[in-house]
């Protein structure tokens, strides 16, 4: 097994990387709605709705504090580190390899089809699922393979594993603590559990 401070350095890794993205997805929204509101300023001659004016200011406000924390995140990761929507998939898989054995094979695949909003739930979903202990230290997993697609009905989650481990407790509280349900069935070789993450707007 890995050594405990190993373990703990890279969740930690891979919290700062997903929150890091979230920051650089959130100051590009910012960047849209500021630059809207001040487009919805022109026409007008007069003094702007007070209403306009607020969220013009707490809309900058935000932006400045969202571009500090991508910063600091960029001090501490690398700006390419930070963009790269592929270094938290990466990382993941690294630290679940470690939990498992390192003899394991993970993988963690993600559908093209994805909208990007339900990407980024995506990473929190795999991150959160690293963060709780996936999988528990000791259990014999010889294959662990995440897959992640979508539908109209939500995010599909498949999670199979080859080991005579049942399925362990943080998979259902990780998965119910985003409002997904977990089905789990039985194979020659393992289990393999199946959940439904709505999307944001089904939600």
């Amino acid at each position: 097994m890995p050594a405990a401070a190993e373990i703990q350095l890279l969740r930690q890794r891979v919290l700062a990387r997903a929150a890091a993205r979230l920051a650089h997805d959130f100051n590009n929204d910012l960047t849209v709605i500021g630059g809207q509101a001040e487009l919805a300023q022109r026409p007008t001659a007069g003094r702007l709705p007070e209403r306009l004016e607020q969220i013009i200011k707490v809309t900058g406000t935000a932006r400045d504090r969202s571009r500090l924390v991508l910063e600091l995140a960029h001090a501490e990761l690398g700006a390419e580190e930070v963009i790269a929507g592929e270094s938290l998939r990466d990382d993941v898989e690294h630290l679940v390899a470690l939990l498992a054995g390192r003899d394991a094979t993970v993988e963690v695949q993600v559908g093209d089809d994805l909208p990007a909003t339900d990407k980024m739930r995506l990473q929190w979903l795999t991150a959160a699922l690293v963060l709780a202990g996936v999988p528990e230290p000791g259990h014999p997993y010889a294959h662990l393979f995440l897959n992640l697609t979508a539908d109209q009905a939500g995010i599909g989650i498949e999670l199979t594993a080859m080991t005579g481990a049942p399925l362990p407790p943080w998979l259902a509280e990780a998965t119910a603590a985003v409002g997904a349900t977990v089905r789990l069935d039985s194979t020659a070789n393992g289990w393999v559990a199946h959940a439904v993450l709505p999307h944001p707007t089904a939600a």
